[in-house]
């Protein structure tokens, strides 16, 4: 029964109808592309400087509880996006759903973890946390689908209201999930400290360079989608929904897959696939032949569905219990805080020299990335 919940709520997790539609929204109030960015960079500055915060507080006060905050703050960020028509108030918005996406970085996984641990079924964690991941990543195309038919039907704040409704629905699931008992480290336990301890082994340091390279990647491929996806902005509402609903199912699968690969192939190879398949991408989309965009598009999502599975099982495995969303938490404030610190000089550089000198910048670096950190592989992993 606990893990049937962790399920369901993972299927509700990210239920994201609006977000293939929000550029729209924000632009029918006046708000031009240069402060959409700006938005965007202010999500990304709120999720990164509350992931670690959050982390704590959730590992001192319970999963169970940071689940449900976190949803609510998603619905209440959303809520701002219905209610709003300026610039400020979006912004507002977008700091406050960066808010609900941090405190949800850490905590699934570290509950789905203890969760196992309590009846001493560890080993499982691949591949229930694979299974979860495609819960929710299929849980997100279906809520842009369903985004899709309510903008047609009703209009974008009829979808936001969708997104807030199923938040409110997310958070009274995340009510019922059980929270085996923590350890008990004394009232005043020093978290951060204990959290940086683990997060310090060498293999635990190890694994956050990798995901950094990875996510950088990711986030770099996916922030770079507009000029090849330009023409949605004239497609229909449906379209629009049917796309971002299938490129997330592509990567449900992928997210499965990841046992039976590691199994098949190994686990550090498996590590190597990944980074080196975005770098070949960038490098192709450098050449800028427009036909080979959107099978590449869906490309990213094999790596974009297995990565967390198999990070997240790497660290879990290496850290203790009572600082597991901190300890994750600090993985997702490196990955963030790598990926702020370095796009706006892709993004000079894709200004002063186009976009396919961009991409094959980022190719070359994402190519020396992986292979600096793969040649320091831990021989047991």
């Amino acid at each position: 029964m606990p893990l049937a919940r962790l399920r369901i709520h993972a299927a509700l997790t990210h239920p994201f109808a609006c977000v293939p539609f929000l550029y729209f929204h924000f632009r029918a109030h006046g708000v031009g592309l240069a402060e959409y960015a700006q938005s965007v960079t202010i999500y990304y500055l709120a999720t990164m400087f509350a992931d670690v915060p959050t982390g704590l507080l959730a590992d001192r006060f319970g999963r169970r509880q940071a689940l449900v905050v976190g949803e609510l703050v998603l619905a209440a960020g959303f809520g701002l996006f219905a209610l709003g028509t300026e610039f400020t108030t979006f912004c507002l918005g977008q700091a406050v759903v960066g808010l609900g996406q941090a405190i949800l970085s850490g905590p699934p996984t570290a509950l789905l973890y203890a969760t196992l641990a309590a009846d001493g079924r560890e080993r499982e964690f691949l591949g229930e946390e694979s299974r979860m991941h495609a819960l929710r990543l299929a849980g997100t195309a279906l809520a842009f689908l369903l985004g899709g038919v309510v903008v047609w039907c009703l209009g974008i704040v009829a979808a936001i209201g969708l997104s807030i409704g199923l938040h409110l629905l997310s958070a009274a699931v995340a009510a019922t999930l059980r929270e085996p008992a923590m350890p008990a480290t004394g009232a005043r336990h020093p978290l951060l400290t204990a959290a940086v301890r683990d997060l310090l082994q060498p293999q635990v340091l190890w694994i956050g360079a990798y995901y950094c390279v990875v996510f950088w990647l990711l986030r770099y491929c996916f922030h770079t989608y507009q000029p090849y996806l330009e023409a949605a902005q004239e497609m229909h509402p449906l379209l629009v929904g049917t796309l971002f609903a299938l490129l997330n199912l592509a990567a449900a699968p992928c997210s499965r897959l990841a046992p039976w690969l590691v199994r098949r192939l190994g686990f550090v190879a498996v590590l190597w696939m990944m980074p080196l398949l975005l770098s070949g991408s960038l490098a192709l989309l450098s050449l800028h032949v427009n036909l080979l965009a959107l099978p590449l598009l869906f490309l990213h999502q094999v790596p974009f569905g297995l990565h967390w599975a198999l990070v997240q099982d790497f660290t879990q495995r290496r850290i203790r219990q009572e600082v597991r969303a901190t300890v994750l938490s600090l993985v997702s404030f490196l990955g963030r805080g790598v990926f702020a610190a370095t796009f706006p000089l892709l993004g000079a550089l894709h200004q002063s020299h186009g976009i396919s000198a961009a991409y094959l910048a980022a190719a070359c670096a994402g190519t020396v990335a992986t292979i600096l950190v793969l040649a320091r592989a831990p021989r047991d992993s």
